[in-house]
């Protein structure tokens, strides 16, 4: 019986240090399970919030390009949507590289170069827009006068120098008709020149060039046409044979008229030659603006892609703490769950076992009441085994 009794005590002993040790690696297993669910949870969240902040980035940068443009054409509503659009980046930007309070933590090694690149692109674009902000009174003035110009004096100029044309086809020299036919063409022309000036893509020595000789030569056959031009072979119109008092009152109202307008134009051309200089070098680089932004664009893409990578999360032997490793984990508290349920299976069963055998041998020692001396002997034998 002590022999069944020590073996017992043995195979006891074996089942709770087994038990033990499952319990505690149990215990170990979920403890990490929990951790890398709440890591998990946590960089998640990081990475939604910088995640919609660098698509974001990609919509800006779209939309700065487009307030660049239309900011460069006078546009005055667009410079208030680039400045809000450019301080709206800056900010992004800085969120992403420094954080943002506990939605956001200071970004990872692994994102560092890909927003030193989005950044590098981002001075381009954004320098383009300081630009075209910083020279926004010009270029509204500009826009102002070239929008006089072209709805209200032009039309003006042209109607009057076709009435000055077709009224002194039939009494001037061919000379003088040519000049007087010649202005159509050169209201046309200064028409779309000034047109041109709000353009990016113009250059100070193209558009304003053509646009102030074709304004002087315009103005010097307007005045030839007054008071007569020798070089040009002009005379006064007052001194064309033209009997019909009334078609000669007419054409020198018309003349007139032509002069006004002039003087009109002349003063708002003037202002535009001497203010376009201060905005060209803005509108010039505004015409890249597009191609910028493709490139910025690009570099949005590589960080979106580099956030979906999970950067800145724990990693154990180089594999990085995910929903995979919860999983594992997971599975190996079910399997440690198995064992020890095995092991108290298996423990109960011994036991019932080791009980069987005991009774077994009690019920098979003599039982009657009046025993020899020897069954005696016999039973102390069993009890002492």
């Amino acid at each position: 019986m002590k022999a069944i009794a020590a073996k017992e005590s043995e195979s006891k002993n074996r089942s709770n240090w087994i038990a033990l040790g499952l319990a505690i690696s149990l215990f170990v297993v979920i403890t990490l399970a929990l951790a890398a669910f709440i890591h998990v949870e946590k960089w998640g969240n990081y990475d939604r919030e910088a995640l919609n902040r660098a698509s974001e980035q990609r919509v800006l940068s779209q939309q700065v390009a487009k307030y660049i443009l239309a900011a460069s054409s006078g546009e005055k509503e667009a410079f208030k949507k680039l400045r809000q659009a450019s301080k709206r980046f800056d900010v992004l930007i800085s969120e992403l590289r420094n954080g943002s309070g506990n939605k956001l933590p200071k970004a990872p090694d692994e994102i560092i170069p890909k927003l030193d690149e989005l950044e590098a692109e981002w001075k381009k674009l954004g320098g383009t827009a300081k630009q075209i902000l910083k020279a926004e009174a010009s270029i509204t003035s500009v826009d102002e006068w070239v929008n006089v110009i072209l709805n209200e004096l032009m039309p003006k100029l042209e109607k009057y120098s076709d009435l000055v044309a077709t009224g002194m086809t039939a009494y001037a020299e061919p000379t003088q008709i040519y000049f007087a036919t010649k202005q159509l063409m050169l209201a046309q022309r200064i028409q779309q020149n000034v047109n041109q000036v709000l353009s990016g893509g113009v250059s100070k020595d193209d558009t304003l060039k053509k646009f102030k000789e074709d304004s002087e030569f315009f103005g010097r056959v307007l005045d030839g046409m007054l008071v007569g031009d020798k070089k040009f072979g002009l005379v006064r119109v007052d001194s064309l044979k033209i009997t019909d008092k009334k078609r000669l009152a007419k054409l020198k109202k018309s003349l007139g008229n032509a002069s006004m307008s002039f003087s009109s134009f002349k003063e708002f051309s003037q202002r535009i030659i001497e203010t376009a200089p201060k905005v060209l070098p803005a509108l010039q680089v505004a015409g890249a603006s597009t191609k910028i932004s493709d490139s910025l664009d690009a570099k949005t893409v590589q960080l979106i892609q580099a956030y979906d990578l999970s950067p800145g999360r724990l990693s154990v032997a180089g594999i990085k703490v995910d929903t995979n490793i919860i999983i594992v984990l997971g599975g190996l508290s079910v399997l440690i769950l198995i064992a020890l349920g095995a092991n108290i299976l298996l423990d109960a069963k011994r036991r019932e076992r080791l009980s069987e055998e005991m009774s077994q041998r009690i019920f098979s020692l003599p039982m009657h009441p009046y025993l020899e001396t020897a069954d005696i002997e016999k039973i102390c034998k069993v009890l002492n085994s």
